[in-house]
């Protein structure tokens, strides 16, 4: 699978799909095999992960360089861009249990991020509502819960649209570390991804007959 190079995600507070929007199911057998990484890591949650993860650790540079970070009183921390390679930004509130990532139009050159990411402190749920601007474009609806040690699994109404191919329904139960379990990806076709493999990439079936692997 691709390992997204986004440093930083962006974070619209608008909602990401209104009521009414017309659905057209993905055509994933016409997808090519970067708009078919793309969907796979979105429903995964494996680039929200990386996202959050990267905002978070830009915490470490206080008052040093571009981006600027700024902690406020109340414990949150606010980036911003508009400098060098960066633009947008970004706001890490913490809570007890989880912290909320929320920004807008922040990143780079290799991809912007906008919409809000909900990551439990545990990582045993993570809730995404973003819409990624990259070489394929996406956007995420996605809640995730994840049994302590065990495999992960996305609440009913869970989707991804990708840009040119349409949109797709989230199932399967899945493992972020170790990778393991099954990925479902439901659109005019049904691709599921095995990620119980030793092997360089994970591969996928649509419909049941076996089609590549990313």
């Amino acid at each position: 699978m691709r390992n997204s190079s986004l440093l930083l995600p962006a974070l619209l507070l608008l909602p990401v799909a209104a009521c009414g929007d017309d659905i057209r199911p993905a055509d994933l057998r016409s997808a090519t095999p970067a708009q078919l990484a793309a969907a796979v890591d979105a429903a995964s949650g494996r680039d929200a992960l990386g996202s959050a993860d990267s905002i978070t650790s830009m915490t470490k540079t206080v008052g040093e360089g571009c981006p600027s970070v700024e902690l406020r009183s109340d414990g949150s921390v606010v980036i911003t861009g508009n400098c060098g390679d960066f633009s947008g930004w970004a706001v890490i509130e913490p809570a007890t249990s989880f912290v909320r990532i929320s920004a807008e139009g922040f990143g780079d050159a290799t991809g912007k991020l906008s919409g809000v990411i909900d990551l439990a402190l545990d990582r045993s749920s993570l809730t995404v509502d973003v819409e990624l601007d990259a070489e394929v474009d996406v956007t995420t609806h996605l809640e995730v819960a994840c049994a302590p040690g065990g495999l992960c699994e996305a609440a009913d109404g869970s989707w991804v649209e990708v840009a040119d191919i349409g949109r797709v329904d989230i199932l399967g139960a899945w493992r972020p570390d170790p990778v393991g379990g099954f990925l479902t990806l439901v659109g005019m076709q049904t691709m599921t991804v095995d990620f119980n493999t030793d092997a360089a990439c994970a591969p996928y079936t649509l419909d049941g007959i076996a089609a590549g692997c990313l």
